[in-house]
């Protein structure tokens, strides 16, 4: 009889700790999901963001630009491109670019963004982009929290003198 408890005891305290390590791997898979998601909706913005702005022929705002919620450009086939931030930041909120999302306002929301404009005499501006990211989490469990800064600035290449 002392045997049977003390295996039992023993099968206990084994099968509590391996539960206690499969909810460990399981909570750090879940937080690696999030930060994947994040990383992944804010890495494609700004990738669109600067490819867009690095081409344009004209920046339709005034340079030097301080902390602006949108900005302007024109690329060389004359089409305009309106980048806008959320003026709330709680969800849904997203990046907007001419009215299409940048981010999936249904896994992200944007914490904070900004641009910035600065040019030297008689150089090209330079665009600061400033942005973070949030992934929505339903669940409210600590591990599917996620908030990642973006930040980038981008020389216009192509900007015309006319």
């Amino acid at each position: 009889m002392v045997e049977t408890l003390v295996v039992g005891g023993i099968f206990t305290i084994i099968s509590t700790i391996i539960i206690a390590i499969l909810v460990i791997v399981l909570r750090g898979a879940k937080k690696s999901d999030s930060v994947i998601v994040v990383r992944q909706n804010g890495e494609q913005a700004m990738s669109q963001m600067v490819r867009i702005m690095r081409f344009a022929r004209s920046l339709d705002v005034p340079c030097p630009l301080i902390d602006s919620s949108s900005i302007t450009v024109t690329s060389v086939d004359l089409s305009q491109s309106t980048f806008t931030c959320p003026t709330v930041f709680t969800y849904p909120n997203y990046i907007d670019l001419n009215g299409a999302k940048l981010t999936n306002s249904n896994t992200v929301v944007v914490q904070s963004c900004s641009f910035v404009c600065t040019q030297s005499i008689g150089g090209s501006p330079i665009i600061g982009i400033f942005f973070t990211l949030s992934k929505v989490n339903s669940s409210g469990a600590p591990e599917g929290d996620a908030i990642i800064p973006f930040n980038s600035s981008v020389t216009l290449r192509n900007i015309s003198s006319d």
